[in-house]
């Protein structure tokens, strides 16, 4: 019995059809875009994963469970191994410069007060840091009100 249908292309050759070189160095993704930005690649039946991912484990190698692959390029869109490197989440999240490295980074709630000591809350369920004094203060400020007096600078 004959095979039905063409015959399967290897990967690189399919993945190799999708890429661009720029003057940066960059090799970009011409292919679909997941919503953050990132190259998805139908690396073969029911495996469909991230370009640059795809990329590095090919011209690299394994990664490492539970890292991440940095762009040191900051381009999203880069499938270049020259331009990839694997990092833990923390250290991509400290390179990218998120949100949530610069609030690690604040020492001082937004009134100024420490984030240490006594003054220092974690949330239980959010695991967010809080400010004793500013929580002490809002409370006050709610009693206050809801007990129709006057509420004063703290």
């Amino acid at each position: 019995m004959a095979s039905r249908g063409p015959k399967p292309r290897p990967a690189i050759d399919r993945f190799n059809e999708k890429i661009v070189g720029r003057d940066s160095g960059c090799i970009e993704w011409t292919g679909s875009l997941n919503g953050n930005g990132y190259g998805t690649f139908y690396a073969g039946p029911g495996k469909s994963v991230v370009a640059h991912r795809w990329s590095y484990e090919h011209h690299v190698g394994p990664i490492t469970d539970g890292l991440q692959i940095d762009h040191l390029c900051s381009n999203r869109k880069c499938v270049n191994p020259n331009h990839l490197e694997p990092v833990s989440l923390w250290e991509n999240h400290i390179r990218a410069g998120t949100i949530s490295v610069l609030n690690a980074e604040k020492t001082t709630c937004p009134s100024g007060h420490p984030y240490s000591g006594e003054n220092l809350y974690i949330h239980a369920n959010t695991g967010d840091r809080r400010c004793r004094r500013c929580g002490s203060n809002r409370n006050r400020t709610r009693y206050l009100k809801k007990k129709g007096e006057t509420v004063g600078p703290h």
